[in-house]
């Protein structure tokens, strides 16, 4: 039997017997047993971590005993986290080879779950993960349940030379099937695209030749729905559907087909038409959220009035609507009526599980659908202007209005900014890109955003040059910007808008890395209340605060020396926390593709092609450029050689991937320091063998 499933199936008894127990803190309590007892350090960390933050504190562990943390491993992972969704009342996160279960509030709610290798998917409820391993031939895919651990699904299937699959892949609410697109190359022709559809017990998966793009698919593939944008082909046991909009919950579907009709299919694929559907305008859609189908009327939805004698009279144009089923009463009652009706225009608030903005003329409401009935409330109650459109910007709110006018809000409502934009981007709470366009020409400008109108400003751009530019900023620090062009040139410049580098253009170099962790705020993403940067979760409604270390980009490297820890970031950001608490933390912006440290006269940063930068002794501390050779920092009293060690006065060991599901950053041993485990949000230092002993076989 794989280790893997060992653990997962040991985890299905700790799993029942926490279930029942409601208390945080005795909930808390029972999991960092479960997961002490399971080897899941890093669990407990976080149990650790998160009863710290209480009132009156919750004291759990520790399990590393007395070693050394710098950083809060609450809602941080020791891998780059490759998948998450907020469903509620949970979120699950998968990094490396486990997958987590946590609170809202960063408690982890049972020992976090070793899956087998692979790429991730979470399903849209939150219920499974499915993973497939697809280096060479055959693929492995497995889905598991991610209550107990248990696989309900696991088979290895032959691949053809040259065959890909595609991002998109689909999952039954019950785990009964799962739809995984993938494409063949055709000689001197597009690539051939199908979905493979897997059951439980099966051996082999169906093939069906449509576009290899699943969005969903019904219990034990009753149904299927494929496309993108507004061409959707939703197969089932009757004659395929051509949809433009299309939505699925609790094993059924909704689309929108055939002349703005509205079709219920059934979980055996059977399909009825929707009850309860009020008049439809021009482009109507339908949407999942949470436990919620969503239908937006769209534009000019006319109603017809009769006279006394029962005659057409006249016909009125009605306001955009939207009207809200319960997925659970449409899959019980194929003839459910909607909940309610609400006027306005709907959009995804993308910084909560389960909320949407519904605006109508110059007001902007807020619909809470995460309780047991939709509460609305409103927000800005009056924008000024004609709302058009209003969406998530990064923490704030974006509105559109007539005449190309856009503005930002906070959450409380209140305005940030106003004025004329064709294109703009929030990267943080206070500051925005504006493009503005005059023929093929653009000009950007750098705004501040503030609450009093006094303290904003407009910072021109007018250094780069007119044309489209891509733009990024860090989330936290440093105040910059890079901007791009579509010949791969790109620009540095310092929030007073002046140029601070620019590529050579015979130099072929990325732009500095620095700015490559911010997110991009896809209108389409999941909702949820956070957001991955590297391996944190983010508050989508982030502020000013810099996360734990650095600047919050992931860690790649630490030593100690007299004058305290340094750390060393992905974008070459070096932090000293000092040895003396009298003294100040330091930063120093280092080279952008910076490597790791190493030795050079004293400590430095190594840089491909053989180039250092030294540390030079404060103060004033500083970097400087010095020619090579570099030398390897020492292996140190715990011996390391890359992911092994040697406990001091005890036995040499090798890092346990296989039973952690994740591996460190690296390794490290400063003299007279306890055994450095980098990893990409949290460092520890392990003092003593029993603690090295969680990681080590």
């Amino acid at each position: 039997m794989p280790r893997w499933l060992t653990v997962s199936l040991w985890i299905i008894g700790q799993c029942a017997l926490l279930a029942g127990d409601s208390d945080p803190a005795s909930q808390a309590r029972a999991v960092w047993r479960a997961a002490q007892k399971g080897g899941d350090a890093w669990t407990c960390l976080q149990l650790e971590a998160w009863g710290r933050a209480q009132q009156p504190i919750i004291k759990l562990g520790p399990v590393l005993g007395p070693s050394v943390i710098l950083g809060n491993p609450s809602l941080t992972f020791p891998s780059t986290i490759q998948a998450m969704r907020d469903v509620g009342d949970r979120i699950v996160v998968v990094a490396a080879q486990r997958a987590w279960v946590l609170a809202p509030d960063g408690r982890p709610l049972q020992p976090s779950l070793l899956l087998p290798r692979g790429e991730p998917t979470i399903a849209s409820d939150g219920q499974f993960v499915l993973t497939i391993a697809a280096e060479g031939s055959p693929w492995r895919v497995v889905l598991t349940r991610i209550a107990d651990g248990k696989p309900v699904l696991s088979t290895e299937i032959p691949v053809a030379e040259g065959q890909q699959r595609t991002p998109q892949r689909a999952i039954a609410h019950d785990g009964s099937a799962v739809a995984i697109g993938v494409t063949s190359p055709v000689p001197n022709g597009p690539p051939q695209e199908r979905v493979l559809v897997f059951k439980p017990g099966e051996p082999k998966p169906l093939e069906l030749a449509v576009r290899a793009q699943p969005l969903a698919i019904g219990p034990a593939g009753s149904w299927l729905i494929v496309g993108g944008g507004n061409e959707w082909t939703v197969t089932t046991r009757e004659q395929p559907l051509l949809a433009s909009s299309v939505a699925s919950g609790q094993g059924i579907a909704v689309c929108l087909a055939e002349g703005n009709k509205l079709w219920r299919i059934a979980q055996d694929g059977s399909r009825s038409e929707l009850a309860g559907v009020p008049p439809l305008g021009d482009q109507p859609r339908v949407f999942a959220l949470g436990e919620w189908l969503v239908l937006a009327t769209g534009q000019g939805a006319k109603t017809a009035r009769e006279d006394l004698l029962g005659d057409t009279a006249q016909e009125t144009v009605l306001p955009p609507r939207m009207a809200l089923w319960r997925w659970h009463d449409l899959a019980r009652d194929p003839t459910a009526q909607p909940v309610t009706t609400l006027v306005g225009r709907p959009a995804i608030d993308r910084s909560q599980p389960a909320a949407l903005w519904l605006w109508n003329e110059s007001r902007v409401e807020l619909c809470d659908l995460s309780g047991e009935n939709p509460a609305t409330r409103p927000v800005i109650p009056d924008a000024g202007a004609h709302v058009l459109w209003v969406e998530n910007d990064g923490p704030l709110i974006r509105v559109h209005a007539r005449d190309q006018i856009c503005a930002y809000y906070d959450w409380e409502g209140r305005e940030l900014w106003r004025g004329p934009a064709h294109g703009l981007r929030a990267w943080r709470h206070n500051a925005a890109i504006v493009e503005r366009r005059e023929g093929d020409r653009f000009a950007y400008v750098l705004v501040r955003l503030a609450s009093d109108p006094n303290a904003r400003a407009e910072i021109s751009l007018a250094a780069l040059p007119p044309q489209r530019m891509g733009m990024r900023i860090p989330l936290f620090q440093p105040d910059l910007l890079v901007a791009n062009n579509d010949q791969g040139r790109w620009w540095v410049l310092g929030f007073d808008g002046a140029i601070q580098h620019v590529r050579p253009p015979d130099q072929n170099f990325p732009p500095p890395p620095i700015v490559g962790m911010a997110p991009s705020w896809r209108h389409d993403a999941a909702a949820g209340r956070f957001f991955a940067l590297g391996a944190r979760l983010i508050p989508a409604r982030f502020s000013a605060a810099t996360p734990a270390l650095a600047s919050g980009e992931d860690l790649i490297d630490a030593w100690r020396t007299e004058a305290g820890t340094w750390l060393l970031d992905r974008s070459g950001r070096l932090v000293l926390l000092p040895a003396r608490e009298r003294e100040q933390s330091m930063q120093l912006a280092g080279p952008p593709h910076a490597l790791f440290l190493a030795l050079g006269k004293d400590l430095a940063v190594q840089t491909p092609g053989q180039q250092l930068w030294r540390i030079e002794r404060g103060p004033p501390w500083k970097l400087e450029a010095a020619p090579g050779p570099a030398e390897a920092l020492p292996s140190g009293p715990w011996k390391v050689d890359r992911l092994s060690f040697g406990i001091p006065r005890g036995k040499h060991l090798q890092w346990d991937e296989e039973r952690l599901g994740w591996k460190p950053v690296r390794l490290r041993s400063p003299a007279q320091s306890g055994l450095f485990v980098i990893t990409p949000a949290v460092l520890l230092e392990l003092r003593e063998a029993e603690a090295a002993r969680y990681f080590g076989r």
